[in-house]
């Protein structure tokens, strides 16, 4: 007895979750597409599952699709997308540096958001302790984000990088002056 009301209760509480799901704000196809696009890993259900979005301005959202995941970090696409015109999302491709070049990508590493700024930030880490890595950082410019910054921490000492009150000495781009 003990044991079926258990194993209901899980099927009624697996059931409300899914039930509580936010429906995406895009249509499924056009995510479809752009994961395998950006040569995501993980696998749509998830990807699905972790949407989230915000307010680019008074007209756009940005919203964030997980791509990947990995020990201590993961990545995901991001997406301008007019609410009046859903399948109309535009898969962002942002400026990137690759460690010796500017490239381009659509997958970022642990993005960050800051709506009163429009300032979109990533960070990879080289190890999980984060005392070394790649920072990039971009602000919304009308129509696009542009890059603003880019610091690469190559030593792993143990100091601190994300959160350095003396990051300069680690940008690469654009170059210092």
């Amino acid at each position: 007895m003990i044991k079926s009301t258990l194993v209901a209760l899980a099927v009624l509480v697996a059931a409300g979750a899914s039930a509580w799901a936010a429906p995406s704000p895009i249509p499924r196809n056009v995510i479809t597409a752009a994961v395998k696009k950006a040569d995501c890993s993980l696998a749509l259900k998830d990807a699905l599952e972790g949407i989230n979005v915000s307010e680019l301005d008074r007209k756009l959202k940005l919203v964030e699709v997980p791509c990947w995941r990995a020990a201590y970090q993961e990545g995901s696409i991001l997406f301008v997308l007019d609410p009046a015109a859903p399948a109309k999302a535009k898969l962002i491709r942002l400026r990137h540096w690759d460690g010796k070049k500017l490239g381009s990508t659509f997958a970022l590493t642990m993005p960050a958001f800051t709506a009163d700024t429009k300032a979109l930030s990533s960070f990879h880490k080289g190890r999980g302790l984060g005392d070394c890595g790649s920072i990039h950082e971009w602000v919304w410019e009308r129509s696009d984000f542009k890059l603003t910054g880019v610091w690469i921490k190559d030593d792993c000492d143990g100091e601190p990088f994300e959160d350095a009150d003396d990051k300069e000495k680690w940008r690469v781009y654009p170059p210092k002056r």
